[in-house]
């Protein structure tokens, strides 16, 4: 088991697969978390802030990264190709402006770490080829 980090981490998207994941390993650790996510939990969660709501949206941005932040970890995302070729204006406010917004924050706010999670299909279809 690790040691708690001393601060909060927020993370984006901590209702998803592998946010869900992520924030069980930083809970183990004793670590304060504030998740953002579209979704509530699916359960209560101890020690976790949770604050429901659009990432896009500039009040939710400033409430999630408060004053005591030490990380983000951002894995919210719109993360479907075929939507991306549907909306592609929502799909850069949801990917690129938002974490463009986040990294700012970070800065402003003196945020030391920032972690940005992907997917593999930014690349599209490689078959079987190897991914470097």
């Amino acid at each position: 088991m690790g040691s708690p980090v001393d601060g909060r981490v927020l993370i984006t998207g901590g209702c998803g697969f592998i946010g869900r994941a992520v924030v069980n390993g930083f809970q183990r650790t004793g670590t304060p978390i504030t998740i953002v996510d579209r979704q509530p939990p699916d359960r209560p969660l101890d020690g976790v802030t949770h604050i429901v709501g659009d990432l896009r949206d500039d009040d939710l941005r400033d409430e999630a990264v408060a004053p005591g932040t030490v990380g983000i970890i951002h894995l919210a995302a719109s993360t479907s190709v075929l939507r991306s070729v549907e909306r592609p204006t929502q799909t850069y406010a949801d990917n690129v402006a938002v974490t463009q917004e986040l990294l700012e924050l970070a800065r402003i706010r003196g945020v030391g770490r920032f972690l940005l999670a992907s997917t593999n299909a930014v690349v599209g279809d490689v078959g079987t080829a190897t991914i470097t």
